[in-house]
């Protein structure tokens, strides 16, 4: 059989730069593919566990093609306390100045502070986004912001509809349908057409009850879609929390920051430091092959959304890089990598 790639004409420098730029484009080109058809259902819930697989397969497949134990990225707890001490120091040092740079990053998106009762609890991730336009005109559309404290509600057929909060409720769209007051404790709607409508809330409240009635009869809750995969409604009232930040926890935790530290520094950065070893300076490690990786890194974020502030992450990048060679490990990198998002994830929850 012809191999696809002969590696055997190729010097030992060149065999590893293909090496690295072939898994690399293995594990980032399908999930650049599919990212602008994330609006369809089953590509949007099944995208990131795509590319959490591919991070955490392609590199694992490739210690085990070589025979060498996954310890060899990075991947094990020797030296945890160094690794502890430096995740510890580093996040003292970068994560404060963070701070202002959000701030200002925010104000040039025209962004503001809003001081938002309880800003820390929100709506649970699984009603987070817009769905898919009604296909049942019988069906009540129900979800909420993906950043600012706002809950809407869609329909079609007609409905008398009353919304009731223990906070405050205000009508930030489609006044046109609401009866007597647009803000409050409680919120009364009705109406219904052809094509659909809706009512935006922005809401400073942990409960709001929702109560449908048409035709004289109550709607049954299956009719009552929730969030952008339209699961029917389980109870009447739909609640800001703050299981999200468990939820952000160990998603960052285990579905971000783990397999790319794995893709990046533990397999990449490995492979090129074999090439252009770190020379130390002022007890910094610096090499061609953090560059490097970075740079892969920063265009994989790029390419993912064709956004150019995305290409910044260049910079936490070398840091991790760091980490990763001078503990020699991927705990310290892990750990700050996963902090560093969890960080901006919580001054998010201030702007709107």
């Amino acid at each position: 059989m012809t191999k696809l790639i002969d590696w055997d004409s190729y010097d030992r420098r060149t065999r590893i730069v293909l090496e690295v730029l072939l898994l690399y484009t293995a594990a980032v080109v399908p999930v650049a593919v599919l990212h602008p058809f994330r609006g369809v259902g089953f590509v949007n819930q099944y995208i990131w566990t795509a590319a959490m697989v591919l991070q955490v397969y392609l590199p694992a497949w490739y210690f085990y093609k070589k025979g060498q134990p996954l310890s060899v990225s990075g991947l094990h707890l020797r030296r945890w306390q160094e690794g502890l001490a430096l995740w510890l120091l580093v996040s003292a040092l970068f994560l404060p100045p963070t701070v202002f740079g959000h701030h200002i990053w925010q104000h040039w998106n025209g962004l503001k502070v809003h001081a938002n009762e309880h800003p820390y609890k929100q709506f649970p991730f699984s009603m987070r986004g817009a769905p898919a336009p009604i296909q049942q005109p019988e069906d009540i559309q129900v979800y909420a912001d993906l950043q600012q404290p706002e809950l809407t509600i869609r329909w079609r057929d007609p409905v008398e509809a009353t919304l009731k909060s223990d906070g405050h409720l205000r009508v930030m769209a489609g006044a046109s349908w609401v009866r007597d007051n647009n803000e409050g404790k409680t919120i009364q709607f009705s109406g219904g057409s052809s094509q659909s409508i809706e009512v935006r809330l922005r809401v400073n409240a942990e409960n709001v009850r929702l109560f449908f009635m048409r035709d004289g009869k109550v709607v049954h809750r299956q009719h009552i879609r929730l969030g952008p995969d339209q699961s029917p409604a389980q109870t009447d009232t739909v609640s800001r929390n703050y299981w999200w930040i468990l939820y952000i926890i160990i998603a960052q935790l285990l579905m971000v920051a783990l397999p790319e530290e794995f893709l990046y520094r533990g397999y990449m950065l490995t492979r090129l430091d074999a090439l252009f070893p770190p020379r130390t300076i002022w007890g910094i490690p610096l090499s061609w092959g953090n560059l490097i990786t970075s740079i892969l890194f920063a265009l994989t974020h790029f390419v993912i959304g064709w956004n150019a502030y995305r290409l910044s992450v260049f910079f936490p990048s070398l840091i991790f890089g760091m980490l990763k060679q001078k503990t020699r490990s991927l705990l310290a990198p892990i750990l700050f990598h996963a902090s560093a998002n969890i960080f901006i994830k919580l001054l998010e929850v201030w702007y709107f």
